[in-house]
């Protein structure tokens, strides 16, 4: 009997543990945040915590990516883009594109970038040659168009506002 009860008194903690490691996984396992989640105010905080570096106790550093505790992901170096030829930015929805990354292309592809992100929402283009080299993008292929005019009217409709911050950081180097 008493070997039974020192057996569930032993089996106990590792339960509670084995439920605390799955909790844990489960809640807190994803570093990536719907963008359309995120409030302009918290990307406004992003920005300013990522000018001011030394405020690490928002700042986790983890695989050349900075998490940022409110859930937005501000690339250092994204692997992804350098496997994906398709996008300029492949992930413009979510990260914010940093300073130096937008001051690494020339005035073109900065533009091109611009455009990129209003491409993946479904703006269509004036100028031809911009408007063939989306229509060549497979992920423009089955994107819903929408007229340019409505689109640019109506942006803040269709850009979150990580997409608007983005936007907004390319537009200093074009």
């Amino acid at each position: 009997m008493k070997n039974r009860v020192l057996e569930i008194i032993l089996a106990v903690p590792i339960l509670l543990l084995l439920i605390g490691s799955v909790l844990l996984f489960t809640i807190g396992g994803s570093s990536k945040t719907v963008a359309s989640s995120i409030s302009s105010e918290e990307v406004t905080e992003v920005i300013a915590s990522q000018q001011n570096a030394d405020a690490d106790e928002n700042i986790v550093s983890s695989d050349k990516t900075i998490l940022v505790e409110s859930g937005v992901e501000i690339s250092d170096t994204d692997e992804e883009e350098e496997s994906d030829g398709d996008y300029i930015f492949p992930n413009s929805d979510t990260v914010l594109i940093t300073d130096a990354e937008a001051s690494a292309l020339s005035k073109e592809d900065a533009q091109l970038a611009i455009n990129e992100i209003m491409a993946r929402e479904g703006r269509t283009f004036k100028d031809e040659s911009i408007q063939a080299y989306f229509d060549s993008k497979t992920w423009y292929q089955n994107t819903p168009k929408i007229d340019r005019e409505e689109f640019d009217a109506h942006k803040d409709q269709y850009l979150n506002a990580v997409e608007q911050a983005n936007i907004e950081t390319l537009s200093k180097y074009r």
